[in-house]
């Protein structure tokens, strides 16, 4: 049994695609965990399992549903943590074939998000006994080096843990991308589907990197030193109105992009893996 545990945070936009996806790429019987708030939760009905706790912080709101599954589940059993706008675009057994005593757990790693080398839950298998033997947490905390400075974000705490019991775990890494920003719209271990940011401002940690598509704010770009520890890049960004600037150019492809995957399903990630498609 696979126990899927996914959020749904105050939009509705995800619920229908995610839920095409998983049914049509997992063949072993599964139940589905959501976390739901805003208007998703009148879709409750539809999941398995419904949760809508006073609870704001993603990463406490996937340690809520995962102490849900242990409660019930048997050991044996997977989990797989999955986030509201990522979904498996082939079957998910290949994922649980690569599972085994030495490597209890297959999770996406977004190096191109300015190294974070975490697992990541817009993705992660693993077993049921394997995560109650850890005490597995979804918080940041545990900080780890990059060019930039030390950084934490979520899944901090678990790759301390793994790390801590000496196992080691696989990493989907980027395979293709549906659009033309470094870490928005991946394709995961050719698996694995993850949008970025479909609940939320479409800004992140990367955008401090990329040079802006305008002449002028291009010249504002090169005020902001990349050997700088990014919490003053992030002031500089605001500062200096680079912020807006990259918002609204990852909204308005974010947009498109999930037009297509409604319109296109199954046909957009087969052409993207074949080479046939033009982001």
């Amino acid at each position: 049994m696979i126990h899927i545990a996914t959020i749904h945070h105050n939009s509705t936009r995800w619920i229908d695609i995610q839920l095409y996806f998983i049914s049509h790429n997992i063949n072993s019987p599964y139940k589905i965990y959501a976390f739901l708030s805003g208007g998703a939760i009148k879709h409750k009905s539809r999941f398995d399992y419904c949760a809508d706790e006073p609870i704001e912080d993603h990463a406490d709101r996937l340690n809520y549903l995962a102490d849900v599954i242990v409660r019930s589940a048997n050991d044996e059993d997977y989990i797989l943590f999955i986030d509201g706008d990522a979904f498996p675009i082939e079957k998910i057994e290949i994922a649980l074939s690569k599972i085994d005593s030495n490597t209890p757990l297959v999770a996406i790693q977004r190096t191109e998000n300015l190294c974070d080398v975490q697992p990541h839950p817009s993705f992660c298998l693993v077993k049921v006994k394997y995560w109650k033997e850890i005490i597995g947490d979804w918080r940041s905390g545990y900080k780890w080096d990059t060019p930039f400075g030390k950084v934490t974000d979520v899944g901090g705490n678990l790759l301390y843990r793994l790390n801590s019991g000496g196992k080691k775990w696989i990493p989907l890494n980027r395979t293709h991308s549906l659009g033309s920003h470094p870490l928005l719209f991946g394709i995961y271990g050719n698996l694995v589907y993850h949008h970025g940011a479909g609940f939320r401002n479409a800004y992140t940690r990367s955008d401090l990197l990329i040079k802006p598509k305008s002449i002028f704010a291009r010249a504002r770009y090169l005020l902001v030193p990349k050997w700088l520890p990014i919490k003053i890049m992030y002031k500089l960004h605001w500062l200096l109105r680079l912020y807006p600037l990259s918002l609204k150019e990852n909204t308005k492809e974010s947009n498109l992009i999930l037009s297509k995957i409604v319109e296109q399903k199954e046909k957009l990630f087969q052409k993207v893996i074949l080479g046939n498609y033009n982001a």
